[in-house]
């Protein structure tokens, strides 16, 4: 069984998936919820931009390698297919190391960065939540999609041995 099919079915890589769907499960009621405290009492609920901006860092950055693992993203296959079987492979290589270079940059800056909110004590503005905890979320997200796409280069035609 090729490594990314194992890392798609590994129990850690579907369960940062099920936290992003609890997350998304959890922005829509927010948001259901605000509407409703804003028609029926002419209230919305403090802090729901915010609180819906953090959620959608958990959202993305939890289900981003679980995606890339199932070969769940948008592709231009229209265009790639009508090029020689070589051209491809070149490609492939091409953008999974592009991938691999600019996740682990987006990684590492989102660490430097958390800890650079983390001593200025940064907050939300309304909540008070600190920003620092969701920029380690970036982090670790990108370098599980930094992980899947180090397996997929491997296992790309050009680099398997034959």
């Amino acid at each position: 069984m090729p490594i990314i099919d194992r890392m798609a079915k590994l129990p850690i890589s579907g369960g940062f998936n099920w936290i992003s769907a609890f997350a998304l499960l959890g922005l829509i009621a927010l948001v259901a919820l605000n509407i409703i405290a804003r028609a029926v009492f002419n209230s919305p609920i403090a802090g729901t931009y915010e609180i819906g901006q953090f959620l959608m860092v958990v959202v993305v950055f939890m289900a981003i390698s679980y995606t890339q693992a199932r070969k769940g993203h948008i592709a231009l296959e229209i265009l790639v297919k009508r090029f020689p079987l070589k051209v491809q492979t070149i490609l492939q290589s091409v953008t999974l190391t592009v991938g691999i270079i600019l996740f682990a940059l987006m990684s590492w800056r989102s660490v430097v960065y958390g800890l650079r909110l983390l001593e200025g004590h940064e907050t939300s503005m309304v909540l008070k939540i600190p920003h620092g905890p969701f920029l380690f979320t970036v982090a670790f997200g990108c370098i599980l999609f930094c992980l899947v796409l180090i397996a997929q280069f491997l296992e790309s035609p050009g680099t398997t041995k034959k």
